[in-house]
């Protein structure tokens, strides 16, 4: 294991270290797209149409998200099986 010497890391640049092909998708892409990104991406950068950033989706919020979906949906159809 290498030792981290925390006086030399101020002679690296942030380039060195930086993923230059971050995950890109659409913001009109499906959201099922965008789980499969999600993945083996921790976070997804979204752009327009023109390729313009519009913002970054995280894989916690995406969770979230779904987790949020699927308890209405469950909570649904508890309600119908109720009538």
């Amino acid at each position: 294991m290498e030792r981290i010497e925390f006086e030399q890391l101020g002679l690296h640049k942030v380039s060195e270290v930086m993923n230059d092909k971050p995950p890109v998708l659409m913001a009109s892409e499906r959201l099922t797209d965008a789980v499969k990104l999600a993945i083996d991406n921790t976070f997804l950068c979204i752009e327009d149409e023109e390729g313009n950033f519009k913002g970054i989706l995280t894989r916690s919020a995406l969770l979230k998200y779904l987790n949020r979906y699927l308890r209405g949906q469950m909570h649904t159809a508890g309600s119908r099986l109720l009538k």
